[in-house]
């Protein structure tokens, strides 16, 4: 199984001044949406966005979503992968997750729950080495992996309308991101039926 979370641009203004040089904005059009970071991807610039993020849990072995959860966009992912490993039950024995869930609490909460955690080097990094290396074949075949919830992120975003965010409001933003994902679930049941 594989954590990650991706960004999803509200459908309003988020900037903080009402126009150059001008006061400050005193009410948004999604007061629920925050100010985030994101990292560069293709053609995409990184940097910051006014909007959510889709934390999701996915099955390495089939790409599909496992569990997921929509947070405004200043939330850290480690704050979320508890929450995620907690739906999740049995039957989980690994979890890849990039360098943002390098922290002890991350480690800690996938040991409790018997979970080998499979987690990239934070740079300046205190966490222990745990008991798969990183250096390890297994650990960059694990890790190598975690590449099926990108893809997911990129087929929910580009055939299934989760990159079109038309709603305002974090419980309308979850609404929409369910029914995609539940869409891309029972798409995936038909064609494998």
């Amino acid at each position: 199984m594989a954590i990650d979370s991706t960004d999803l641009a509200a459908y309003a203004n988020g900037q903080r001044y009402r126009y150059k040089g001008g006061p400050e904005r005193e009410a948004f059009s999604d007061p629920d949406a925050s100010w985030g970071h994101r990292s560069a991807v293709s053609s995409r610039k990184g940097g910051g966005f006014y909007g959510y993020k889709l934390h999701l849990a996915a099955c390495t072995r089939t790409g599909l979503p496992l569990a997921w959860e929509i947070r405004s966009a200043r939330e850290a992912d480690m704050r979320v992968a508890e929450p995620l490993l907690d739906r999740l039950g049995a039957g989980t024995d690994t979890a890849s997750m990039d360098a943002g869930y390098d922290y002890r609490s991350v480690h800690n909460a996938c040991g409790n729950r018997g979970i080998l955690p499979v987690i990239a080097k934070r740079r300046n990094s205190g966490t222990p080495e745990g008991p798969l290396a990183r250096t390890s074949d297994r650990f960059k075949r694990l890790y190598r992996a975690r590449s099926a919830i990108e893809r997911q992120f990129g087929i929910l975003k580009h055939h299934f309308a989760l990159g079109q965010i038309r709603v305002r409001g974090l419980e309308q933003v979850r609404l929409h991101a369910d029914l995609c994902i539940l869409t891309r679930l029972t798409v995936a049941w038909q064609e494998a039926g």
